[in-house]
């Protein structure tokens, strides 16, 4: 006679501590425009970086993907020139209380815009 009732068993799956304790990586996009674009040979980047960098590490990171940016963005003591305009999720950087110190987030998006000049 076949069995009606059969026994079943839920395994549960215990995740080691340390994956609680371990920091994500978070992803984010960069855009470029104008001649930034045009120097890097493509408009958008994806980078995966270490929880909590901050946007200038994140900046110096981009370029090592990059590195034909580097003379236009940043000075002989490696810091960013003040020509290069950068916006974090449409915000002008420099307007954000910790500026270039501004932890980044799973899903920002970095946007660089050169100067412009015209008449």
């Amino acid at each position: 006679m076949p069995e009606l009732y059969q026994e079943t068993h839920t395994q549960v799956a215990y995740l080691p501590e340390i994956w609680f304790n371990t920091p994500m990586p978070v992803t984010v996009k960069v855009h470029l425009y104008a001649t930034f674009k045009l120097i890097a040979g493509q408009k958008e980047f994806e980078l995966v970086l270490p929880d909590q960098v901050s946007i200038g590490e994140a900046i110096h990171i981009f370029l090592e993907s990059a590195p034909a940016l580097k003379p236009h963005w940043l000075n002989q003591e490696g810091v960013l020139h003040v020509h290069v305009h950068s916006f974090l999720n449409g915000t002008d950087v420099s307007t954000l209380p910790l500026g270039m110190e501004t932890r980044l987030k799973q899903g920002d998006i970095l946007e660089f815009i050169p100067p412009v000049a015209g008449g």
